[in-house]
Parts: C-alpha cells; sequence; structure tokens
C-alpha cells in the first residue's frame, strides 16, 4: 500500500484563504462591516491627532548626573510617541561605551528621562601606560574620567601606568588610578604572557577571562574567605596563586595584614580550583589555632604545607 502524503498549505495560500473567508463573512453582515470600517477611521484620526497634538510634543530631557552626554540631533518640540527610543539609546550609548546600558524612557505626556546603567566592578587590573588623555575623576566615583593627561609631581606625563576596575565580561573601564584601589581584588600574571589588555573595550583574552572565573568561584564560598580576597595570579594557569589578608587567622599578629603581602595561596589548575579551595578551609581552621605567623599555604597535596615566617 502507498502511503498517502500529507499535503501541508503553504503561508500565504492559507493566509489568503483566511482574509477570502473573512471577506465573505463581512459582505453577509454589513453592520459588522460597517462597524469596521468605523472603528478603523476612529483609530486613524487618534494616530493623526496624536502626532499634530501639542500635548505630545517634548517639552523636557532629563539626564543623569554624572556622564555628560551630547543629543546629535534636537528633540525639543518633536512628538514623543514617534522618536525611536532604541535608535536614541544607541546613540548615547556609543559616547559612554564603558556604561553597561543606556536606556531612553518616555514620561507621558511630554518628557524624555535618560538612565545610564553603570558597569558592576568585580576587580582591577594593571596596564602599563595610562591611554592618553584619560585620569581618574576627582570624586573617585563611578563617572567618566577628565580629559586630563595624567602627570607625576615631576610634571612629567605618566609612563608608569595604573589600575583599572573590570566587569565580570572583561570590559576595563577608563578610570585609572596610580594605586590599586585597596578593596578590589587585584587580577596579575598577565605581564608574563604578554597579554595587551585594552581600556574602554570588552577583552577576551584566555587569561583574564580565567582570573574572572575563578573569582567568581571564589566568593561563593564561605563568605569570611571570600572577603579576604585580595590578588590573583594567573601568570600560569596550572598553578594558580592567590593572595589573601593575613587578619583573617590572626588579626593581633604584627605584619598579619594586606601591608605586609598576606598570606600567599598556591593552588593548581582551574579544574582542580573546587578540591583545593576544600583543602584551604580545612587549613585555614587549623592554622587558626596556632600562634604562628604564616607565609604560605600549598594546597596542591593532600596534606597542605604551610610555610611560617620567618
Amino acid at each position: 500500500m502507498r502511503k498517502r502524503r500529507r499535503r501541508t498549505a503553504g503561508l500565504l495560500p492559507s493566509l489568503g484563504q483566511w482574509l477570502w473567508a473573512f471577506g465573505r463573512h463581512l459582505a453577509q453582515r454589513p453592520q459588522l462591516l460597517l462597524l469596521c470600517a468605523v472603528l478603523s477611521m476612529a483609530l486613524w484620526a487618534l494616530v493623526g491627532y496624536v502626532q499634530r497634538s501639542d500635548a505630545f510634543r517634548v517639552t523636557q530631557v532629563s539626564f543623569p548626573p554624572g556622564p555628560p552626554f551630547t543629543l546629535r540631533e534636537p528633540i525639543i518640540g518633536a512628538n514623543l510617541l514617534g522618536l525611536d527610543l532604541h535608535a536614541l539609546a544607541d546613540q548615547l550609548k556609543q559616547q559612554q561605551s564603558w556604561l553597561r546600558e543606556v536606556r531612553v524612557v518616555r514620561q507621558l505626556p511630554s518628557a524624555i528621562r535618560i538612565e545610564a546603567i553603570p558597569r558592576a566592578l568585580v576587580a582591577q587590573v594593571r596596564l602599563d601606560r595610562w591611554p592618553p588623555h584619560l585620569v581618574a575623576p576627582p570624586d573617585g566615583g563611578a563617572h567618566s574620567p577628565e580629559p586630563v593627561t595624567a602627570r607625576p609631581a615631576s610634571g612629567r606625563p605618566n609612563q608608569v601606568g595604573g589600575w583599572y576596575p573590570v566587569d565580570q565580561s572583561g570590559f576595563i573601564l577608563p578610570q585609572g588610578s596610580a594605586e590599586p584601589a585597596p578593596h578590589r581584588v587585584r587580577l596579575t600574571g598577565f605581564e608574563r604572557a604578554g597579554t595587551a589588555l585594552r581600556v574602554g573595550k570588552d577583552n577576551t583574552d584566555e587569561r583574564l577571562r580565567l582570573a574572572l572565573r575563578v573569582l567568581q568561584k571564589w566568593r561563593r564560598g564561605p563568605p569570611p574567605l571570600a572577603q579576604q580576597l585580595v590578588e590573583i595570579n594567573v601568570a600560569d594557569p596550572q598553578q594558580i596563586r592567590f593572595i589573601i589578608d593575613a587578619s583573617i587567622l590572626h588579626p593581633t599578629v604584627p605584619g598579619s595584614g594586606q601591608d605586609d603581602g598576606g598570606i600567599e595561596v598556591r593552588c593548581g589548575s582551574e579544574a582542580e580550583l573546587d578540591m583545593h579551595l576544600k583543602r584551604l578551609q580545612a587549613a585555614l581552621k587549623a592554622v587558626a589555632r596556632s600562634p604562628v605567623a604564616v607565609k604560605y599555604l600549598d594546597v596542591r597535596f593532600k596534606e597542605p604545607v604551610i610555610g611560617p615566617r620567618p
């Protein structure tokens, strides 16, 4: 027996059949046809009124405090409902690419509000040189940098570089500072690999991605340990290094804080990190009961190696 093939009508023939059936239905009911015509004319008249009405013309544009925006085309007097908000938001985002998002919101009947959504900063990286004409804002906040070249006390242009905040996606913001922020994790180990990190860009460098993944995994640990992380070093992806604040163990022992270098934690690769962090938690509990100041903890072994300070 031959199998019967199912005939599937295409989209356009099906739409044509539906429109024909709907037209025949309206032709048989003139009252319904008249009602549809009246509603269509009323809707058309309403749209025309809204487009011409002075009540819906833009009279006010509210800008967010901080990053400066410039409207390429004046929108005061334009129809509020006829503006392409997505295109306007894209234009403003290009002016401040370091922002995570720019939103343009209608406020009926005649106002527009522009919202700047900053990026969530998770760490900081060091660059060898300052980008030209970029320094941190005087208030240290998450605003656009001022167009001034960074200069040291000697008056010569700063060629040493600085520390720049980075978000979870690898975007490095242009708000640099000569010294690292004390309460932001440092990501290091890129110099040896010749990594070219760029300010104001989404960096896809694998080592930076590795450091950000490791940071995220570390912060899923217990709060006391997660809050004491100072530095992640990914110079060797097979031997990841951490620096933690030594005061987590002995807050009363002299020379146990970040200024003394903290405690170095030696781990293996990213694949081994979960197991090594569990060993670290157990080792820290054991070390906390000892009055000896610790220089490093090597958790790559089943029995962690503890190195005391001289």
